[in-house]
C-alpha cells in the first residue's frame, strides 16, 4: 500500500518532525541506504528481536519518498531533466498560443473599429496593450493568457476570433492556461522555502532516523545472540553521527 504520511497521529508526526530537524536530508538518505542494504543481508537475523519485514518496507517507502522530493527540488536525476523538458514544452506551447491569440485579436480589433463597436474595441485595446511584452516566466505567462482569454470571451469579440482561428483554438487556449497553472503550482510546491515541503522533509527524515535507530538496537541484540559482530557493524549509524 505504501507509506501514508497522513495516517500518522498528530503526536507521532510531531515527534518524527522534531527528530528529523536534527539531521539533513543528505544524512538521512545515506543512512537509509546503508540500513536498507544491511537489511537485505541480515534482515532474517533481526526478526526474532522485533524488526519485521514491514519495518523494512516502511524504511524503503520513506527513502523513495524523500529521494523524490530532494530530486525534484535540486534537479539531480534524469527524471527531473525529463520534467524540465516537459515544462519547457508547456512554456513553448504557451508562448505560441499567446502569439496566435494576439494575432487573432489584432484582427478583431480592426473589425470592431470598422464596425464602430467602441466599447468592445477599447476593452480589446487594453487587453492587447497589457500583454504587449512577452514573457517566458510561467505564472506571468499564464496571467497574460488569462487576460487574452477574457478578451476573447467578450460577446462582440468571440465570433470574430472564431472566424479567424476556429472554435477549437478557444479550447486550446484554455488548455494552455490549465497546463501553465498546474506547472506553476507544482513549482511553488517544490520551492526550497515552502513550509509544507520543509515539514514533509523533516517528517520523512524523522521516520528514517527512527527506523534506522531501531534496526541498530535490534542488530545489537542479534549480534550478541549469534556471536556475529558483523551484524552490528552493518547497521552502524555512521551516516548520522560522525566519529
Amino acid at each position: 500500500m505504501g507509506l501514508d504520511l497522513d495516517a500518522f497521529s498528530k503526536e507521532a508526526k510531531a515527534r518524527y518532525i522534531e527528530t528529523g530537524r536534527q539531521f539533513s536530508s543528505e544524512q538521512t538518505l545515506k543512512q537509509a541506504n546503508r540500513t536498507f542494504k544491511a537489511l537485505a543481508k541480515h534482515g532474517e537475523a533481526l526478526k526474532p528481536f522485533g524488526f519485521i519485514p514491514r519495518d523494512g518496507e516502511r524504511l524503503k517507502d520513506a527513502l523513495d519518498m524523500l529521494k523524490g522530493i530532494v530530486d525534484a527540488r535540486h534537479g539531480t536525476r534524469t527524471s527531473k531533466k525529463g520534467a524540465t523538458r516537459d515544462a519547457q514544452k508547456i512554456i513553448t506551447e504557451g508562448l505560441r498560443t499567446r502569439e496566435q491569440v494576439r494575432a487573432a485579436l489584432n484582427g478583431a480589433e480592426q473589425d470592431l473599429l470598422d464596425q464602430g463597436a467602441t466599447e468592445a474595441h477599447t476593452a480589446l485595446q487594453v487587453a492587447l496593450e497589457s500583454t504587449s511584452q512577452g514573457t517566458d516566466v510561467i505564472r506571468p505567462l499564464a496571467v497574460q493568457l488569462k487576460t487574452l482569454a477574457g478578451a476573447v470571451g467578450l460577446e462582440a469579440v468571440k465570433p470574430l476570433v472564431i472566424e479567424r482561428v476556429g472554435e477549437p483554438f478557444i479550447e486550446a487556449l484554455q488548455a494552455r492556461i490549465g497546463e501553465l497553472d498546474a506547472l506553476a503550482s507544482e513549482r511553488d510546491a517544490l520551492s526550497p522555502g515552502t513550509p509544507e515541503v520543509t515539514e514533509r522533509l523533516d517528517l520523512l527524515d524523522g521516520i528514517i532516523v527512527s527506523i534506522a535507530r531501531r534496526a541498530r538496537t535490534c542488530a545489537e541484540s542479534a549480534s550478541k545472540a549469534l556471536s556475529e559482530p558483523s551484524i552490528l557493524t552493518a547497521f552502524a549509524l555512521d551516516k548520522l553521527y560522525k566519529a
